[in-house]
């Protein structure tokens, strides 16, 4: 769906879904540059891999926001022995 064309869609709307389609574009453009051409279907492996990531440390930094507020526990990396 072309986004760009949906009058009954508000601006706001297409306006972050077309941020999104630029981002995601670049960060294909990105990877193409550094490593061969990658196909369609290669680019929903990596675009996948890539979202799963952004979804971990984003529940990190949501973890770590809470534990640094007092709402919550949050795994200690590197955690000094006594």
């Amino acid at each position: 769906m072309n986004l760009a064309n949906q009058e009954s869609i508000p601006s706001h709307t297409r306006s972050r879904h077309l941020e999104r389609a630029a981002r995601e574009a670049l960060s294909r453009a990105t990877l193409d540059s550094r490593v061969s051409v990658l196909d369609d279907a290669e680019w929903v492996q990596v675009r996948t891999k890539l979202v799963e990531f952004a979804n971990i440390l984003r529940d990190w930094d949501q973890k770590a926001r809470n534990n640094a507020r007092g709402l919550g526990n949050v795994e200690v990396i590197c955690q000094r022995e006594p």
